[in-house]
């Protein structure tokens, strides 16, 4: 299969922040505990992706930034290992002043093999991880969402960033690094339940799939989570700014790549919000460029699920 390039110059979504050196709180307005995770929502045409975080940021409604420097940084060797339900800390429970936020921002460094990523088919190389496509300066860059979010004094406030690499990883046309869109997801963890099943053989197999053997692993086959019930489920298709493109197709909210596992075809979502989803399996996934639209990328079946928090739904694809 292709890599995935990008054919238009894209302006950086990245900017420049100069951290504390240590963990600051701005304001004194009440504490609530909290946490922050990191877990990823898979690629298939790469076998590592290592990231390097130095600082969480959190815009306060006031307009104050809570800065919450990470020493030593967080280095996730591999984000391809952080699928379903599987989560690593990047800030441990602690105190964090209260109140409603707007956004919520990674700072992630990219000097000196920090950040980088292997390829699995291509050149087979390795290649600088970037925020924004000019080199990188002495500053760091960071991912950003923007999304409502509160803080509750004197309380537990557990939370997990999906980072989607499906959605966000790109090698543009002709360059020599890989670049992440932030195409992030922000999840309180006891609001949240988990969606798992398995995908049936025929399903898999058929005539019409796309996938490739990569590695020890058949890619390309992957389900795709919607929010709501909709009968037209589509393909990704994201802007620069990681944000669905307007279109006639609904995108996908995050994917589960299917993998083989004792003789069963499984997928999980981890950290998916209580309320109402579609489900899709495809066996095209790679075929889907995050950057245009793809209509081949076709789908052989698809079912509505509820999500409880703190629950786990089966739901398999029968192929019947």
């Amino acid at each position: 299969m292709p890599l995935h390039f990008l054919s238009v110059i894209l302006i950086s979504i990245a900017g420049a922040v100069v951290t504390d050196g240590c963990r600051l709180e701005v304001g004194s307005r009440g504490q609530g505990e909290a946490s922050f995770a990191i877990t990823d929502a898979p690629a298939d045409d790469v076998d590592q992706v290592r990231l390097t975080v130095t600082a969480i940021h959190l815009g306060h409604e006031s307009g104050d930034t809570v800065r919450l420097t990470l020493d030593p940084p967080v280095v996730i060797d591999n984000l391809l290992d952080l699928q379903g339900t599987q989560s690593q800390t990047l800030f441990p429970l602690d105190d964090v002043r209260s109140g409603d936020y707007e956004w919520i921002r990674l700072l992630i460094s990219e000097q000196n093999g920090d950040s980088e990523v292997q390829e699995q088919i291509g050149s087979g190389g390795t290649f600088p991880l970037r925020l924004g496509t000019s080199a990188p300066g002495n500053s760091t860059r960071f991912l950003q969402r923007d999304t409502p979010f509160r803080i509750n004094a004197n309380r537990e406030n557990r939370f997990t960033l999906d980072v989607d690499l499906r959605r966000g990883l790109i090698r543009p046309t002709g360059e020599n690094f890989y670049l992440l869109r932030p195409t992030l997801r922000l999840v309180r963890n006891n609001d949240a339940g988990v969606i798992e099943g398995t995908v049936a053989d025929s399903l898999i197999q058929n005539s019409n799939c796309t996938s490739e053997t990569i590695g020890d692993e058949l890619a390309g086959n992957a389900v795709y989570l919607y929010q709501g019930s909709i009968t037209n489920p589509g393909d990704i298709n994201v802007g620069a700014n990681g944000q669905p493109v307007t279109s006639p197709r609904r995108n996908p909210i995050t994917t589960a790549n299917v993998r083989l596992n004792n003789g069963q075809h499984e997928y999980q979502f981890g950290f998916i919000p209580e309320g109402s989803y579609t489900i899709a399996f495809t066996c095209r996934a790679l075929d889907d460029r995050p950057n245009a639209r793809d209509d081949g990328v076709t789908f052989s079946g698809r079912t509505n699920v509820t999500v409880t928090a703190g629950e786990t739904i089966e739901v398999d694809f029968s192929g019947n």
